[in-house]
């Protein structure tokens, strides 16, 4: 069967690419979800996702022990990606410290030794579609997301194209600058959208004799 080794091509266009803007995402984070446990859990991992970047296969089986402190009492994660079983090395984010100390003493990590509880990725992304609504996103709101939304915060706030490569565990830059290329598009779509109102040329005022203002005749 000539078909056996080959794969359907993944495509990878800029426009395929869904991410949340910071308001989308304060939305997720202010939103509370503390009546629905299922819902606050989910929620949770996938700020802590748009914080690190992490795949939810990364997530689900990060160990408490792998996030430490160093000497200057930052907190960073190290850990081997499932995927690409390369290692990264992430400093974290005020709100990534924030749900590592909610979590890292729950009855499942004393057991286990996750921060996370596991869970099926379609019921994630189930619970994620909940969220979505209940936040008023029009996104289709799925795991994935969660990474997306990391690098292009991370590349519109200044981080290097390098540093952000790493962070991310990308084999290749060129995976990296598919985000750079996003948010240059961006730029463009959000300049089309301004009303340069102030910017517009005035009409010159006119004179009784229908000259314009400051004219000898």
């Amino acid at each position: 069967n000539p078909y056996t080794f080959w794969k359907m091509p993944v495509s990878k266009e800029d426009g395929k690419i869904k991410y949340l803007d910071e308001d989308q995402l304060q939305r997720i984070i202010n939103h509370d979800c503390h009546c629905i446990e299922r819902l606050e859990r989910v929620r949770d991992q996938f700020i802590f996702s748009c914080c690190t970047g992490l795949r939810i296969s990364d997530v689900q089986k990060l160990m408490v022990k792998e996030i430490r402190q160093n000497e200057h009492g930052e907190y960073y994660l190290n850990t081997i990606q499932k995927k690409t079983k390369r290692p990264v090395y992430i400093p974290l984010f005020d709100l990534a410290v924030e749900i590592y100390h909610k979590y890292r003493e729950t009855p499942e990590a004393e057991i286990t030794g996750r921060l996370f509880a596991r869970r099926a990725e379609s019921n994630t992304n189930a619970y994620l579609q909940e969220i979505a609504v209940l936040c008023k996103i029009d996104i289709p709101l799925h795991f994935h997301v969660a990474r997306h939304t990391c690098a292009t915060f991370l590349l519109s706030n200044g981080v290097r194209l390098e540093v952000v490569k790493e962070i991310m565990g990308h084999r290749s830059i060129k995976s990296t600058e598919i985000y750079a290329r996003l948010l240059k598009s961006k730029l463009h779509e959000e300049i089309r959208n301004v009303k340069f109102r102030a910017l517009k040329k005035k009409p010159e005022d006119k004179g009784e004799d229908g000259e314009g203002e400051g004219s000898e005749g």
